[in-house]
């Protein structure tokens, strides 16, 4: 059981989680003193559709002393080794179990956001949240209630000045889709205007 003081409340707010080993000990991949090589507004979500931009900025966010966690329906190993991540947790949607993993079926958005929500919004400390799989939350749940979970995270962010990264693949959507994640508005759209000097 882990339990969150609410200040306002002066209670604790309590959340049931599974019993898993190293997910729950959420660490910068490493502290850097170089500059981030992508600004980003703090307490902010970002929509990201050009491939392979959003591991990096997640990378170089991770090693800058900022705390991350990946939501994918690809296997938590293999996310690691590609990305070389070993300090981030790996949040996994998928039907079926995979040992030592944190495991939600895709149609669990509920209990997704209890876990990033709790465990990565509940401290007072910078986070970044990465989402890779947003076309199979889609597909599993409908695009409005696939929408919601994104709105629901990006709400969180400006707690503890966190960030929501959200890589899409444009040609997996229609237009409609696409002009309606924009007029939402819950994701600005990342363009090079907000990468840093290199």
């Amino acid at each position: 059981m882990f339990q969150r003081p609410d200040k306002q409340m002066g209670a604790a707010i309590k959340y049931t989680l599974p019993p898993i080993s190293r997910f729950f000990v959420p660490m910068p991949e490493a502290w850097l003193r170089t500059k981030l090589k992508y600004k980003l507004k703090v307490g902010s979500g970002y929509l990201i559709k050009e491939k392979e931009r959003g591991p990096k900025i997640f990378k170089d966010l991770t090693m800058h002393a900022i705390r991350g966690l990946w939501l994918t329906s690809l296997r938590p190993g293999e996310i690691r080794e590609k990305y070389g991540l070993a300090k981030t947790p790996v949040l996994c949607f998928t039907p079926e179990r995979v040992e030592g993993e944190v495991v939600v079926r895709p149609d669990e958005l509920d209990r997704a956001r209890d876990i990033v929500s709790s465990y990565f919004f509940g401290v007072p400390m910078r986070s970044v949240v990465f989402v890779d799989c947003f076309r199979k939350l889609v597909f599993a749940n409908g695009f409005e209630k696939a929408m919601n979970f994104l709105k629901e995270i990006a709400g969180l962010c400006p707690r503890n000045n966190s960030n929501l990264l959200v890589q899409i693949d444009p040609t997996e959507f229609s237009k409609r889709q696409l002009a309606a994640i924009k007029a939402r508005r819950v994701l600005r759209i990342f363009r090079h205007k907000e990468r840093e000097r290199r």
